[in-house]
Parts: structure tokens; C-alpha cells; sequence
């Protein structure tokens, strides 16, 4: 239930360092490159295995739930970043919140240990009581996530398989962090992949081959467009994928519209969600 590519393998096009290298992806004359990126896909995925009811209200109200955690870390532990004045610089508390929901928020919804949530955020051993104390609030606060995952490994326990909500299973041996992943990743895949299956099959029976997808970047589809016809392409594209077809989807769905020239000269032009009016 995983994405992957090869010959050549997208996924391992630069995005950070040495991103230029993009600049040789080009849309023809008279076209655009159009990128459809999940807002937090796998946060969706999270709330819609879990249940949980906070996560679930976070992500309806577009609550960002990585700020406040970095913003309680900043104030627990000054030192981590400079304290809570340091937030108030929106370079350096942007900098941070992009750590702390890579090092502590997503690590601890896949099920990463107490002890290894310290190492990512280099915290020294004397100093491991600020793990404990936020890491019990973090559970008292996303309790039914817990509970969720206590439940995931019991069942895989007591059988050696843990499914995903679209029935995918997956067999001994695995570690506690791959029991934990497997459901929220692969469901996370299906929806991307259902959404470029429509799209294709849409391709296929009108004729408009320019939404059948180009590019699979993980979260990401990206297509080429028509200047003639961006309007509505963002319109079909963005309503098949926020709009997955699955009985479990519980929270709102949305990607951000990036629009360019060539594929590393792209501008977010909006951002649309399901449950927009």
C-alpha cells in the first residue's frame, strides 16, 4: 500500500537542495504545469483509522495542531529554540513548527518511542523529563489515538496481521512502528491512487488527456494543461480528490493548487477543501 516509481524514479526528484534541476521539466507551448498537492493527507488518514475526536475537530477547523506543540515545547524547554519570544519571529517559529511535526507529531501518531522523540529533537538524557511531561500530555490530549493504537497491537499480537480500512493486510514480522504506519500510509495511497484512476478513466472516456495525471509525487499530482482550460481543470481535478469514495472518510479533504511555466517555477495559486461553501 505504499507509492513508489522508477525509470526514473520521481519521488527522488530534488525538492530542497539543488531544486533547479526541476527547471527541466517544461510544459509545452500554449500549456501549464498544474500540481495538486493533499493538505496534511496523512493527518487525515490518522483521524479517519483512530477516530479520534480531537484530531478529528483540529482538522475541520484547520487548527494547526504542530504550532501549538511547538509553541509548548518553546515554552517548557527555552533553550530548544529561545524560548516564546523566539516564536514570535515568524522565520524562526516556522522553522521550528516544521521540526516539531517531523520530529515529535507525526513520530508519535506512527508510534515512535518516548526515548526516540528525544533523539530527534536532541534533547540530552538529563533533560528527557521534558519528553515524559509532554509526551503525557500529548496522549491525555489525542486519548482516542491511543487507544487506537493499543488496539492495533493487541490485534497483531493475538493474530501477526494488522489491516488497513480498505482491507489491505499485513503479516508478521513487524516492528511496533510498522504496525502502526501500515494503516495510515497505505490508506493514504489508496486514496491518491482511486483519485488518479478516476481522473484516467475521466481522460479516457471525454477525450480531455490533459487530466490524465503526468506525475505522482507521494501526496502530489501534477498534470499538463491547456492555458485554456486551467479553470477547468483545477475545478474536475480538485472535486475527484477531495472527494475520495470510502465509507471511512470523517474529515474534510483538501489540496493546494500550485501553478508554473516549468516544474520548479510553481506559485500556490489556492487551496481548496471538500467542505468549502
Amino acid at each position: 500500500g505504499r507509492l513508489s516509481s522508477d525509470e526514473p524514479n520521481q519521488q527522488n526528484w530534488p525538492k530542497r537542495n539543488d531544486a533547479w534541476v526541476r527547471k527541466s521539466v517544461v510544459a509545452p507551448k500554449d500549456h501549464v504545469i498544474l500540481a495538486f498537492d493533499y493538505g496534511q493527507l496523512e493527518g487525515c488518514t490518522s483521524a479517519m483509522c483512530s477516530r479520534d475526536k480531537v484530531l478529528v475537530a483540529a482538522l475541520k477547523d484547520e487548527y494547526d495542531i504542530h504550532m501549538e506543540w511547538a509553541q509548548k515545547i518553546a515554552a517548557l524547554y527555552p533553550s530548544i529554540v529561545g524560548g516564546v519570544e523566539a516564536m514570535k519571529d515568524k522565520l524562526k517559529a516556522k522553522t521550528f513548527r516544521s521540526l516539531v511535526k517531523n520530529k515529535l507529531v507525526f513520530p508519535a501518531i506512527f508510534g515512535a518511542t518516548e526515548k526516540s522523540i528525544a533523539g530527534y529533537l536532541n534533547i540530552p538524557d538529563e533533560d528527557f523529563w521534558v519528553i515524559e511531561r509532554l509526551m503525557k500530555e500529548f496522549w491525555k490530549t489525542f486519548s482516542g489515538l491511543k487507544n487506537w493504537q493499543d488496539k492495533v497491537m493487541k490485534t497483531y499480537y493475538d493474530t501477526g496481521l494488522v489491516a488497513s480500512p480498505t482491507g489491505r493486510l499485513h503479516r508478521y514480522p513487524l516492528t511496533r512502528n510498522q504496525v502502526i504506519n501500515f494503516p495510515i500510509q497505505s490508506v493514504a495511497a489508496d486514496i491518491v491512487c482511486q483519485a488518479m484512476d478516476f481522473l484516467s478513466q475521466h481522460a479516457l472516456e471525454s477525450g480531455e488527456w490533459y487530466l490524465h495525471p503526468h506525475l505522482n509525487i507521494h501526496d502530489d499530482l501534477t498534470f499538463i494543461v491547456p492555458k485554456n482550460k486551467i479553470d477547468y481543470a483545477i475545478d474536475v481535478v480538485s472535486q475527484v480528490m477531495v472527494n475520495p469514495d470510502f465509507t471511512f472518510i470523517n474529515v474534510p479533504m483538501s489540496v493546494e493548487v500550485s501553478q508554473g511555466l516549468n516544474w520548479f517555477e510553481m506559485a500556490e495559486i489556492k487551496k481548496i477543501r471538500s467542505d468549502a461553501k
